[in-house]
C-alpha cells in the first residue's frame, strides 16, 4: 500500500485482483504439473495421451499472465474463470466421469469469481459461481451424460481421488489466506484512511477555530467602529444643537448687557443676568454630561466608591435648580433620613441625581409636585426613587429612552427645555456600574418615576 500512494482505493483494489488472476493462474499451471508427474510414476500405459493432454493444458494456465501483460485484464479474468473449469470438464466427460472424484474440484473453482471481480460486476461472479456448482451438483447426484469412457485401473481413480482432494484442500486453504490478506489489507487501508480523516478534521477544527476567533475579533472591530461612529456622531450632535444654542443665547444677553447697560432699568438687568444664569447652568450641566458620556465610553472613568450621605448629595443637587423650581412653583418632597448613607461613587452619584431631578423638573406641571425618596430595604440595599407629576409617556417612549441612535424620545420640557438625551443614558451605565438598574414607571399625564438601588453604608 506504501508503494501506491498516488492511487485511488478503487484502482488499487483492482490492481490487486490482476496480481490474483496471475497467481491462480500459476497455481493451476503447478497443480496439473502434480498431476502429471504422479500419473507419469504410476506407469500406467494408457494414461500417455491423459498426460499429453494436461501437459498443453498446463502451459495453457499461464496465458492470463500474458494477457494482463498486454492490459487485456477482462480477458484474463474470463480465461482463469472458465478454463480450469473446461479442463475437469474435458477429464470427467473422457475419462471415468465422477468415479476419480476430479468433479469436487467445481466447489474449488465456484470460489475464484468471488476474488477476481469486483461487486460492480457481479454478473460474472454470478455466472461462473453458478456453472461450477450447478456442475458438481449434476456429477454428484445426476447421471450425467459422459462422451466415453476408458478402461482405467483402480489405482488411477484413487490416486486421482487423493490428488483432488489434497488440491481441493490445499487451494481452499490458499482462498482462505489471500481473503485474510486482503482484509486484513482493507483494514489496513481503512485505519490509514480514518487516520487521515482525523488528521484533516483535526486541521480543519483548529483552521476553523483561528476563522472563528478572527472573525470575532472582525466583528468586535466592526461594532467598536460603530460605537466610535455613534459617539462621534452623538458629540457632533450635541455641539451643533444642544451647545450651540444655550452658548447663542448667552453671547445675545451679553451684547444687549453691554450695549444697551446704561439705558437698561434695574429689573431688566435682573432678567437678562437670570436668563444668563440659566443658559449657562444649563451649559455647564451638558458639558458635564458629554464629558463624563464620552469618558465613559471611552472606558476612561474609573469607580471609587465610598460612604456618602445620601440627603446631603440631593439638597446640593436641588440647590442648583432653585431657579427652576421656583419659576415653575414646583413642590419638591425629601423623604431621606439625614443618617441615612449609601456605598457609591460620589462623581457617579451625584451625576445621577442631578440628571433624574433634572428630568422631573423638565417634564413636571407647573405647581405639581415633585418627591424623593429613600428607603431601606431587607437585603441591606437602599431604594431610590424619584417622582414626579408631569406630562409622563407611553410605551414608545419608554421602550427609546436608552437608545442613542433613537430622536423619538427626545422631546421638550413644559416650559420648552431642550434635552440631548445624554442624560440618562449616563444615568443608565452609573447605574449599573454600582451593580443596579435603572427602573422606569411612567403614565401619559399622570408623571414618572425613575428608580434605584444601591448598598447600604453600615456604621
Amino acid at each position: 500500500m506504501n508503494k501506491t500512494p498516488n492511487i485511488s482505493y478503487q484502482e488499487f483494489n483492482e490492481s490487486r485482483r490482476i496480481k490474483l488472476v496471475n497467481h491462480i493462474s500459476v497455481i493451476s499451471c503447478v497443480s496439473i504439473c502434480i498431476f502429471i508427474a504422479f500419473y507419469l510414476g504410476m506407469d500406467i500405459p494408457d494414461l500417455n495421451t491423459q498426460i499429453i493432454y494436461l501437459s498443453f493444458f498446463a502451459a495453457g494456465a499461464l496465458l492470463p499472465i500474458l494477457f494482463n501483460r498486454i492490459q487485456l485484464h477482462q480477458l484474463a479474468k474470463l480465461y482463469i474463470a472458465a478454463y480450469d473449469t473446461t479442463l475437469i470438464l474435458i477429464l470427467l466427460a473422457k475419462f471415468g466421469g465422477k468415479a476419480h472424484g476430479s468433479h469436487i474440484l467445481f466447489l474449488l473453482f465456484a470460489i475464484i469469481p468471488i476474488f477476481i471481480w469486483s461487486i460492480k460486476e457481479r454478473i460474472f461472479i454470478f455466472i461462473f459461481y453458478g456453472l461450477n456448482i450447478g456442475l458438481f451438483l449434476a456429477y454428484e447426484f445426476f447421471n450425467f451424460p459422459l462422451l466415453g469412457q476408458v478402461a482405467l485401473p483402480e489405482s488411477y481413480f484413487e490416486v486421482t481421488k487423493g490428488i483432488t482432494i489434497l488440491i481441493s484442500y490445499t487451494g481452499a486453504t490458499i482462498a482462505i489466506i489471500i481473503f485474510h490478506r486482503l482484509s486484513n489489507i482493507k483494514e489496513e487501508q481503512l485505519q490509514l484512511q480514518n487516520q487521515e480523516i482525523g488528521r484533516q478534521k483535526v486541521e480543519l477544527e483548529k483552521l476553523n477555530n483561528k476563522l472563528n476567533e478572527k472573525l470575532q475579533e472582525l466583528t468586535q472591530q466592526k461594532n467598536e467602529l460603530k460605537q466610535a461612529n455613534r459617539i462621534q456622531s452623538k458629540i457632533h450632535s450635541v455641539i451643533a444643537h444642544d451647545l450651540r444654542s444655550p452658548v447663542s443665547s448667552i453671547y445675545r444677553l451679553l451684547e444687549v448687557i453691554n450695549t444697551d447697560f446704561d439705558r437698561l432699568k434695574r429689573h431688566e438687568i435682573k432678567e437678562f443676568t437670570t436668563g444668563l444664569s440659566k443658559s449657562s447652568q444649563n451649559t455647564y450641566v451638558l458639558l458635564e454630561n458629554l464629558l463624563d458620556w464620552s469618558r465613559m465610553q471611552t472606558k476612561k472613568l474609573a469607580k471609587s466608591p465610598s460612604a456618602l450621605s445620601l440627603k446631603n448629595l440631593v439638597e446640593e443637587v436641588l440647590s442648583i435648580y432653585h431657579l427652576q423650581l421656583t419659576k415653575k412653583q414646583l413642590v419638591v418632597e425629601t423623604n431621606i433620613d439625614n443618617k441615612l448613607r449609601v456605598i457609591a461613587d460620589e462623581h457617579m452619584l451625584s451625576t445621577i441625581l442631578r440628571n433624574l431631578i433634572s428630568n422631573g423638573i423638565k417634564y413636571s406641571l407647573p405647581k405639581s409636585r415633585i418627591t424623593i425618596q429613600g428607603t431601606i430595604l431587607k437585603n441591606k440595599k437602599v431604594n431610590i426613587l424619584i417622582m414626579d407629576e408631569g406630562i409622563g409617556m407611553d410605551h414608545r417612549i419608554i421602550n427609546k429612552l436608552f437608545t442613542i441612535d433613537k430622536k423619538t424620545a427626545l422631546r421638550t420640557g413644559t416650559d420648552e427645555e431642550k434635552g440631548s438625551g445624554l442624560g440618562l443614558l449616563i444615568c443608565k451605565e452609573f447605574i449599573e456600574k454600582h451593580n443596579s438598574k435603572l427602573l422606569v414607571e411612567s403614565k401619559v399625564n399622570e408623571g414618572s418615576t425613575f428608580s434605584f438601588e444601591l448598598p447600604l453604608a453600615v456604621s
